[in-house]
């Protein structure tokens, strides 16, 4: 045969080959589909297909002459020995004359009446000569197994190529195992697992190559992709031959999946669904208003937007929330609760509702815009309540609600119509009161029966469980007058009933008779439910001596609820002292003028809103004392509030937050009255300094970057170095998800210097730790490096273990990502500083989590991601579960759980939809990419992948740190399953590049 071509110029027919190009040489390829080209031009076939089996013959016997009784022999076994090596002669006479290149003193064929030979002296180069010549030299076993595009000579089935088929075959295996080897051994994992998967393709039934493939997809760090490789392998046994994997290989499985099988078994386990509504828990039956509940479901069932009105204390907010408790089922995407009446400002009516669905708004962002974002797709009940103090906001805001999402209903409570197109009004009346007809009187079983009579005696017994009502007509005509003359309105009958530890019927009837008589001047007439609400709480109060009249007026000052604590440091003075303060609380309980909750861990009080008002209106008629009451409210929460700030770095972070949250009105009323209304700005700078982080913690960005902002604005007035340090780590903070790299760095070193000066070592130390890192992030690893440096020497040399600890995992997620040992050391120090963290922990642990992660300690960090998920499920902070879930997605698909993977992934996806977060959405998009391309949904999974390489949030960083989960590996497998068409890939992801968030996350969900 001729001397093959050198390696050094390329030849276009070969798909990659290099051929000697300074002559004219016939280039013919029998690997796969025969082709032939002669001067870089492919040739068209221009024989019988038959003469294409007679080229391959003569071509791969080429060795010595063949006798043309073999050769027809070969070819055509059915014939007559005369007729077979007649149609040779015509197809040797095809080959030269239609199918191979004009030669004219080198003929490709030579011979004579009894022989036939591919000539040897004619210009040829073979990839199989080739492919055999480089096999037997064992350093260039590389280069044969990349001429073996498919098996031998495909499209033709000739009984004499199937021997040599086979052993070209056996020997393209047998060179790829040692490749396999040989690679693995110089520890080129990606090489051999290439060499792996080829193997697999020319013979899929070899279980030494499917373990081998297993054994590489583990020792890179890809888990799943190896346990993936045996299922798929043990299905097709099952499904095509019914038999199972060979022990060996059924053994290494579960070595590979027995590291974690435990914990991703316990993540897979079931566990409690998002919670989708925050609707208060009711603490007291629900009478009298059964019909009206109904009437009122099917109605939203049939209109977008209902208004509940009614005058004060009738009980709308209670039906609303009744109602809306029984239509949770038919908004699986959200019942919210939105409470008007904390709001003094109607300006922030948008504010309130973004807030309570817990969406991330960017500072600069309409806030309007980001709810319909958020909601635009969304099956919602929004429950509006009192909204009649801000009227013409709540209107403007509903009607842009109802344009903008299609799917969103709204109920609505005021004290009038919002005067909308479209609303429906539903006027709220009394509860139905017993009929006093002469000397005609039902009895005591009928009046029993009557709304207004039934809520009377269940809240009366309440208080007086010995209660008997005597079956007399005395009796029964006092029980129908006291309803009666309440007009049937639930919260005057709750007021009334509550004196029933200390009254009869009939002395209760008599004195509501007189108090009544008197306010309107011995007129007996029936008086407007407004009047009677407002005598009847006049008359609650006028009974209150003067310290429990003083002390539910200043009551009046707290927004959403308070502690006793609260209340004894707000209500007492010169007057009234702390120690007393205990006693008159209960006693205002036991009027029902505050309500009392226990479902924490300690007792936290309330005013229902209508008495709030009531006690506002008697505080704002004592001016004085209504700024003194404003003033001990705000020092109060000032106290509370840097008090948890110096709490920070001595408890988990949790533990520290979790008395802010519930205060979180309170503290915006502090920040209101000393900042917003100017009455003590320099408390206000104070207070808004100690909260800085805390608006963050809660996910409201937009709102802590207000408040530090406005108050950074009082500095110059104010000056103080502390506060201005800490406003500044908060702008740092917000920065990071909402501004410029550049703005971000600036606010950043801002609290830097700041601290230097203050000596502030601990926070110092902080800050440059989480300085450090987004310097890393962004790619100056120098100043990175420098920076966590820094923060690690400041904080050993201060001693305190919890920032060490802090400082270290920054410092470990800083360092080269190929200083897996460096990176681990640094893990198990701050673990051991942290010691036992507790279930209040959720963020240290998920912090552990990811520096785990990075240190190729899988274990780890799975049972750190699923402690710090429970954690955050026990407070619902939604924003917190999502960020967990992508975690356990991460760490589950490098630990070969796809199942969890999956299921974690989509939680986090359908939380970031509620919430109009789009932080994590890359990531997600990427995993679900990978466990769809995992499950064979290949052109889903390229899609997806398309996808999340443009639907980037803020935290990019973290694409990069969970990089181990593999964007990479999910390529591989798109590309092997694709058989490599590069442009079918391309096509695919240019896709899903093009989706919006929207169409992105609903195919998501079909993974």
């Amino acid at each position: 045969m001729p001397q093959q071509g050198k390696s050094g110029s390329f030849d276009p027919c070969s798909n990659g080959r290099h051929v000697d190009q300074s002559s004219q040489v016939l280039q013919i390829r029998l690997f796969g589909p025969p082709q032939l080209c002669w001067n870089d031009v492919r040739l068209r076939f221009g024989a019988p297909p038959r003469a294409l089996s007679l080229l391959a013959y003569l071509l791969l016997y080429r060795a010595q002459p063949l006798t043309r009784e073999t050769v027809a022999f070969a070819l055509w076994p059915d014939e007559a020995e005369a007729a077979a090596r007649s149609t040779l002669r015509r197809y040797v006479y095809y080959l030269v004359s239609r199918a191979l290149p004009a030669r004219g003193e080198t003929p490709w064929i030579v011979g004579d009446k009894r022989t036939l030979q591919w000539n040897p002296a004619a210009p040829l180069w073979l990839d199989v000569a080739e492919f055999e010549s480089l096999a037997s030299d064992e350093n260039r076993a590389a280069e044969a197994v990349e001429l073996y595009m498919a098996d031998l000579a495909e499209g033709i089935d000739d009984e004499w190529l199937r021997p040599l088929r086979d052993q070209l075959r056996e020997q393209q295996c047998a060179l790829l195992t040692k490749l396999v080897d040989s690679s693995r051994a110089r520890g080129d994992r990606r090489r051999a697992i290439e060499y792996a998967l080829r193997l697999l393709r020319h013979d899929p039934w070899r279980e030494d190559a499917v373990r081998a493939l297993m054994a590489l997809r583990q020792e890179s760090g890809d888990r799943a992709g190896a346990l993936q490789t045996y299922r798929d392998f043990s299905k097709r046994l099952r499904v095509e031959l019914e038999v199972e994997p060979m022990t060996e290989t059924a053994e290494l499985y579960g070595r590979i999946a027995e590291p974690v099988a435990e914990l991703t078994a316990s993540l897979a386990t079931a566990r409690p669904s998002v919670v989708w509504h925050n609707l208060p828990m009711a603490f007291t039956s629900f009478l009298g208003r059964e019909r009206k509940i109904e009437a009122l479901r099917a109605l939203l069932l049939e209109r977008r937007l209902v208004t509940l009105t009614g005058t004060g204390g009738v009980g709308k907010t209670r039906l609303a929330v009744e109602t809306a408790r029984t239509l949770i089922e038919s908004f699986p995407e959200g019942v919210w609760l939105v409470e008007f009446a904390p709001v003094a400002d109607p300006e922030m009516v948008p504010a309130r509702i973004a807030a309570v669905l817990g969406l991330e708004q960017s500072p600069g962002t309409a806030i309007l815009e980001t709810i319909g974002t958020a909601l635009r797709e969304r099956a919602t009940l929004l429950v509006l309540d009192n909204c009649e103090h801000v009227l013409d906001a709540a209107a403007v805001t509903v009607a842009r609600l109802l344009a903008d999402c299609p799917q969103v209903r709204i109920l609505a409570t005021s004290r009038e119509p919002l005067h909308l197109s479209g609303e429906r009004v539903e006027r709220l009346e009394s509860l139905a009161v017993p009929q006093i007809d002469g000397e005609a009187l039902a009895s005591l079983e009928e009046l029993r029966e009557v709304p207004a009579v039934k809520l009377f005696l269940n809240r009366a017994a309440d208080v007086a469980p010995s209660l008997v009502v005597r079956d007399d007509g005395d009796e029964r005509r006092a029980l129908a007058t006291v309803c009666r003359r309440l007009d049937g309105i639930p919260l005057a009958i709750e007021l009334a009933a509550s004196r029933m530890s200390l009254l009869t019927i009939s002395a209760l009837a008599e004195r509501l008779e007189n108090r009544f008589r008197l306010l309107v001047g011995g007129s007996r007439t029936v008086l407007p439910r407004q009047q009677t609400l407002r005598a009847t709480l006049d008359w609650s109060f006028d009974l209150l001596s003067v310290r429990e009249r003083t002390v539910f007026g200043r009551l009046g000052i707290f927004v959403a609820g308070w502690t006793l604590e609260a209340a004894q440091h707000v209500c007492s003075d010169a007057l009234i002292a702390e120690a007393d303060i205990f006693e008159l609380l209960s006693s205002l309980v036991d009027k029902s003028l505050v309500v009392v909750q226990t479902e924490g861990t300690r007792p936290r009080y309330r005013m229902l809103e209508t008495m709030r008002a009531y006690a506002l209106e008697g505080l704002a008629e004592h001016s004085r004392e209504r700024e003194r009451t404003a003033s001990r409210h705000a020092h109060y929460f000032l106290a509370f509030a840097e008090h948890a700030d110096a709490t920070f770095g001595s408890v988990p972070i949790l533990r520290s937050l979790a008395p802010l949250g519930p205060e979180l009105d309170n503290f915006r009323a502090a920040l209101g009255w000393s900042l917003a209304e100017r009455c003590d700005t320099e408390l206000g700078v104070r207070l808004a300094a100690a909260l800085g982080l805390v608006f963050g913690r809660l996910a409201l960005y937009a709102e802590g970057e207000r408040w530090c902002s406005r108050a950074l604005a009082e500095i110059a007035e104010h000056p103080s170095a502390a506060c201005e340090a800490d406003l500044y780590r908060a702008l740092f903070f917000y920065a990071y998800f909402s501004r410029t790299p550049d703005e971000m760095l600036a606010a950043g070193r801002r609290a830097v210097d700041l601290y230097r000066e203050l000596g502030e070592r601990s926070k110092l130390a902080y800050v440059l730790a989480l300085l450090g890192f987004a310097l890393h992030q962004i790619k100056r690893t120098d100043e990175a490096d420098r920076a966590t440096a820094e923060a690690v020497a400041i904080a050993r040399e201060e001693g305190d273990h919890w920032h060490i600890a802090f400082v270290l995992c920054y410092r470990a997620l800083t360092i080269d990502s190929t200083e897996i040992g460096a990176r681990r050391a640094l893990l198990d120090e701050s673990v051991r500083l942290w010691g036992n963290l507790g279930e209040d922990a959720s963020v240290e642990l998920l912090i552990l989590s990811l520096v785990a992660f990075a240190a190729d300690d899988l274990l780890r960090a799975l049972r750190w991601a699923r402690e710090s998920l429970a954690g955050y499920r026990r407070l619902n902070f939604r924003g917190a579960i999502a960020m967990c879930q992508v975690y356990v997605a991460a760490y589950s698909l490098a630990a070969g759980d796809v199942d969890v993977a999956r299921n974690a992934a989509r939680e986090a996806l359908v939380i970031a939809r509620g919430v109009n977060s789009t932080k994590f959405v890359p990531l997600v998009l990427q995993y679900l990419a990978r466990v769809a391309a995992l499950r064979g949904q290949i052109r889903r999974a390229a899609r997806l992948l398309g996808a999340s390489d443009v639907q980037h949030g803020a935290l990019g960083w973290m694409h990069e740190l969970h990089e181990q989960s593999g964007y990479a590996q999910t390529l591989a497998i798109l590309r092997e399953a694709l058989s490599g068409d590069q442009e079918e890939l391309a096509t695919l992801m240019a896709e899903g590049r093009a989706w919006s968030f929207e169409q992105a996350a609903e195919e998501a969900l079909l993974v």
